[in-house]
């Protein structure tokens, strides 16, 4: 099953990078200026708050996601990048969806592959969208571009192309939101 994502990642890479990077400059332009509306219901350390308003700036799908997972007001998510655990071989993120005392449930998001951080930062929050959603991954494995990674692991095409589209956006935007001055001078 994984073998036949890897086309699927390749084409939508480049479909966005390439369809994205022209109105991306506009929209980046716009909200370079505007601060960050991350989620109210968000918990990260000033370091990864950092991370998730660059993309939230540069990526208008991640902006969306933002938006939707703002208003789950019953949910509160906790998005943290951390040293990748021995028993966590094949995966660069995982969410886990569980409850809280208080009754909230929690969505933890954890990034393990920080060289691939901006891409993992908009799949596990699409992870978190299919749940705000009530998706039952389990139920619909094996069909709706679902599988099943491990026993109780879900992966998901919806989640793979929001990732890429968010590091698509990310990238196309990063070019495009220096100031002119930066630009001419070469300056990345």
């Amino acid at each position: 099953m994984r073998n036949r994502f890897i086309p699927i990642l390749l084409a939508s890479w480049l479909v966005l990078v390439c369809g994205f990077s022209q109105s991306l400059g506009r929209d980046c332009l716009t909200a370079r200026n505007e601060r960050a509306a991350l989620p109210p219901n968000l918990i990260a350390s000033s370091s990864v708050r950092k991370v998730l308003e660059k993309v939230w700036k540069r990526s208008p799908t991640f902006r969306e996601q933002c938006r939707r997972i703002a208003e789950a007001r019953w949910l509160r998510i906790k998005c943290s990048f951390v040293p990748k655990p021995p028993n966590q071989s094949g995966y660069r993120a995982l969410t886990k969806i569980g409850k809280e005392v208080d009754g909230m449930t929690m969505a933890t998001v954890q990034i393990f592959s920080v060289g691939h951080g901006v891409q993992m930062i908009g799949h596990e929050f699409e992870h978190v969208l299919e749940q705000i959603e009530g998706l039952d991954l389990k139920a619909l494995a094996g069909s709706n571009g679902v599988h099943s990674a491990e026993p109780g692991f879900y992966e998901t095409e919806r989640a793979v192309r929001a990732g890429w589209k968010v590091f698509a956006e990310y990238l196309s935007a990063k070019t495009a939101c220096k100031p002119e001055r930066e630009q001419s001078a070469g300056l990345r």
